[in-house]
């Protein structure tokens, strides 16, 4: 059985992590974007490939990570 301390860890590394990946996801595309209108295309996409990428990570994170929250 997990103690209230264990979840509330638990709950803070999660969503945390969910935040942080959020985060970065929205900055790379908000640095893509300014990239891209700079004309600087080959920058762009990797910024545009970042942001998707940690966006879907923190989807998936979301998704598929609730059971750490669960309680025993």
């Amino acid at each position: 059985m997990n103690s209230v301390t264990q979840q509330v860890l638990n709950a803070f590394f999660y969503y945390g992590c969910i935040s942080l990946t959020l985060a970065l996801g929205i900055a790379a595309l908000v640095s893509g974007l300014a990239a891209h209108l700079n004309g600087m295309l080959a920058v762009a996409t990797l910024n545009y490939f970042v942001g998707f990428l940690s966006l879907s990570t923190a989807h998936w994170v979301y998704s598929k990570g609730k059971k750490i929250l669960v309680c025993y």
